[in-house]
C-alpha cells in the first residue's frame, strides 16, 4: 500500500505548461507548479520562494508560494517578470555545478589508483 500524498501536495492543481502559445505565457497556479517541478524538482515550493525572493532582494515565504498555487492568494504581477530571471539564474547555477562535477570526474579518472593502506597490525609492537 502506497503512503498517502504529502499534505502540502493534496490541494495543488495539476502542472500545466502555458508557454505553448506564441504570445508569451500565463502565470496560473498550475504553471507555477510546472515551473517549480521542472526547475527545482522536489521541495520546489521552498526553492522557488528562495529564488523569487532573491530576484527582489526580499525574503519570500514558501507558504506564500503554496498559497498562490492553491488559490488562497492571487499571484502578484511581479512574479510574471521574475520567473524568467529566476529560471536564468537557476540555469547558470546548474551549469556551474555540472561543470564542477565534470571536472571532478575527470580528475578522478586521471588520478593514480590509491596506494593500499598499510595493515595497522603489522606496525603494532607485539606484547611481551
Amino acid at each position: 500500500m502506497s503512503p498517502p500524498p504529502r499534505k502540502y501536495l493534496v490541494h495543488l492543481p495539476p502542472a500545466e505548461d502555458t508557454t505553448s502559445g506564441t504570445s508569451g505565457f500565463v502565470v496560473t497556479p498550475g504553471f507555477l507548479r510546472f515551473v517549480g517541478e521542472t526547475v527545482f524538482g522536489d521541495k520546489w515550493q521552498t526553492r522557488m520562494a528562495e529564488a523569487l525572493g532573491q530576484t527582489r532582494a526580499k525574503k519570500l515565504s514558501p507558504a506564500t508560494v503554496h498559497q498562490w498555487t492553491t488559490r488562497q492568494r492571487s499571484i502578484p504581477l511581479w512574479v510574471h517578470e521574475a520567473l524568467p530571471i529566476m529560471i536564468t539564474q537557476e540555469e547558470r547555477r546548474l551549469i556551474a555545478r555540472a561543470d564542477r562535477t565534470r571536472e571532478l570526474g575527470l580528475r578522478l579518472q586521471r588520478a593514480d589508483k590509491p596506494a593500499p593502506r598499510p595493515n595497522r597490525r603489522q606496525h603494532e609492537p607485539t606484547p611481551a
